[in-house]
């Protein structure tokens, strides 16, 4: 049988009815939220990304900090000129006197041409303590690990490409790569042809006209032998007072051309192989010598091939500076005169503004440095 409620039980359910519709409970009621108006609370403010770390730009901001530094604590330290480099020592120019300073393993690794600053150990030895800032700087790919920039001078004003006439024959790919090289570094870049000597005049004209885009482009050209003395004056007084290097592949007579501008000093040179006429290494290391006049002349070891360091295959165009001229009559102002239509090299090789010689040159050259 079914229990009859009293009436306060009644009462008390209805009181807790009510509440339950309401929304309210034993503890505070909550406040309802609009959530479609803006100015309804609580007003919670959009929450900001957090800043994204840039680690390159870390790595490189925390180097300049401590190249800063550096550089302040070697303000009072002995600075020498780095003449030649080998594997844990350098030879240095200091206070008038060639010395040999030691290398720390995980020290900086300086080129021949560095300002150095050098400091005694407390033995007696020279030690590396850090380098200048270079002003400019000449490097290719290393070629035992493709990795890393192997620097082949810095501080120079001038960067000579020689090439030979003959024995071994004249290649303008070599002098295309250089080019690009010289002025990504910073330098001035020079043409001479050496061995003039041993080519007849129908030779000389086609090699002086091949040379032409070179001249063109403002570059000073000189054609030289030093069997005959022919140009060698001209190229001494042209490098006076500078800091200078010389590139080229193996036998075109660097060293030979060194020996004729500073005939006080002699060094070792050879004829090309008399099997095949192609050149053979004398120079093993990079070397810097001092003319009396103050010149100084860095000698570097004959190469096979010249990579580029640090350039992508679309600025390979930037070091073309004949396409520039080229670029205003091609129909799309980012034409890479590849593959657009409407490009204006066609043009311009018909009508003989643009050399057809130094546009394949940026084909090979681009092509490389896409693959």
């Amino acid at each position: 049988m079914k229990k009859q409620r009293s009436r306060e039980e009644l009462r008390l359910l209805k009181e807790n009815s009510k509440r339950r519709r309401s929304g309210s409970n034993s503890g505070p009621r909550r406040k309802q939220v609009d959530w479609a108006r803006e100015d309804s609370e609580p007003n919670f403010q959009a929450m900001k990304p957090a800043p994204q770390l840039d680690l390159k730009q870390a790595k490189q901001e925390a180097a300049e900090k401590a190249e800063r530094e550096a550089q302040l604590d070697h303000e009072n330290l002995p600075r020498a000129l780095v003449v030649s480099v080998f594997m844990d020592r350098v030879r240095v120019s200091l206070d008038g006197s060639d010395q040999m300073v030691m290398l720390s393993p995980d020290g900086p690794r300086p080129a021949v041409g560095d300002s150095a600053y050098v400091q005694d150990d407390g033995q007696g030895n020279l030690r590396l303590a850090g380098l200048a800032e270079r002003r400019t700087v000449l490097s290719r790919p290393d070629p035992q690990t493709r990795h890393k920039a192997l620097v082949l001078a810095a501080n120079v004003d001038t960067a000579v490409i020689v090439a030979s006439a003959k024995a071994p024959g004249f290649r303008p790919a070599l002098i295309d790569r250089c080019l690009i090289a010289i002025w990504h570094g910073g330098a001035t870049p020079m043409v001479c042809l050496n061995k003039v000597d041993l080519i007849d005049a129908e030779q000389r004209g086609e090699m002086e006209a091949r040379l032409k885009a070179y001249g063109d482009l403002g570059i000073e050209v000189l054609l030289t032998s030093t069997e005959t003395g022919e140009g060698v004056a001209e190229l001494t007084e042209g490098l006076s007072g500078k800091t200078c290097v010389l590139l080229g592949h193996s036998g075109v007579g660097k060293s030979s051309l060194l020996n004729a501008m500073d005939p006080e000093r002699e060094r070792r040179t050879s004829h090309g192989r008399e099997f095949d006429g192609k050149g053979r290494h004398t120079t093993t290391a990079s070397e810097l010598v001092e003319l009396a006049d103050g010149t100084r002349l860095i000698d570097t070891p004959g190469v096979r091939s010249f990579g580029l360091w640090e350039i992508q295959g679309d600025e390979v165009q930037d070091y073309f500076p004949e396409l520039a001229q080229v670029a205003g009559s091609c129909r799309y102002r980012d034409c890479s005169h590849l593959v657009e239509p409407g490009c204006g090299v066609p043009a311009a090789i018909a009508e003989g503004t643009l050399h057809e010689a130094r546009f394949e040159a940026y084909r090979r050259i681009r092509a490389s440095l896409e693959v």
